[in-house]
């Protein structure tokens, strides 16, 4: 009797043991990542943007993880996450993104960058940018990006992006088009500089038809366009 009152309290034990365990496990998952390892994620975060490999940058994410910089349109989903990568690593060949500070802000951990690079992929104006900023991030439970908030300056990111690129010559309407992608996504589209290639950017600016756009052949239309990218007319 006394042994198996000894057999029991032992199993008692440990499975008390064995719960507290669990239970703690459960918990240290869900407790968010301290300074450290916030630094050390950030910082190979930093290292997938600047790897020219989409895939491992879009690894961070969780598979409905989202991305948005400033008031764009979300990347939503690991696959389209990878996707917006791909087209600044496609575009900026040589980007570098260094870890300035990482910080947590409440439930919120904010990511403070340094982004350089040259503008020389397809279509690019060859111009080389030197910009900082930052992304506020919601983690997950498992330490993965559920949301990605990105802020940047965009008007001194186009001045730097645009600077020496004079409007109607080449390199600008390469720009433009780089942009703003006139094209079907099937390598269909108008000639560049065309009249009707002309028509489609109003119409991706949303300004086709206003009163107050030059005519299309005109030197003055490309002023206006370049104004209008730059946020600087209705």
């Amino acid at each position: 009797m006394i042994a198996k009152s000894i057999r029991n309290s032992r199993g008692a034990v440990v499975v008390l043991a064995l719960a507290s365990c669990f239970l703690l496990a459960c918990q240290a998952q869900k407790e968010p990542l301290e300074a450290d390892g916030l630094t050390e994620f950030a910082t190979r975060y930093a290292a997938a943007w600047s790897g020219q490999d989409p895939v491992a940058y879009a690894a961070f994410y969780a598979e409905n993880g989202s991305l948005r910089i400033n008031d764009g349109e979300p990347s939503i989903g690991r696959a389209a996450v990878e996707q917006t990568a791909r087209e600044f690593m496609t575009a900026f060949p040589d980007m570098v993104v260094r870890l300035v500070e990482v910080r947590r802000a409440g439930d919120i951990v904010e990511f403070h960058w340094r982004w350089t690079g040259t503008n020389s992929g397809p279509g690019g104006t060859g111009n080389a940018v030197d910009l900082v900023g930052f992304e506020e991030w919601t983690l997950g439970d498992d330490g993965l990006i559920l949301k990605s908030q990105g802020h940047m300056d965009d008007a001194e990111y186009q001045r730097q992006l645009t600077a020496g690129t004079e409007p109607c010559s080449e390199s600008w309407l390469q720009m433009v088009e780089q942009k703003l992608s006139t094209g079907d996504g099937q390598g269909h589209g108008p000639d560049l500089g065309s009249s009707e290639w002309r028509s489609v950017v109003e119409f991706k600016l949303g300004i086709r038809g206003n009163p107050g756009v030059p005519d299309r052949v005109s030197e003055e239309w490309c002023t206006y366009i370049d104004q209008a990218m730059r946020g600087m007319v209705e």
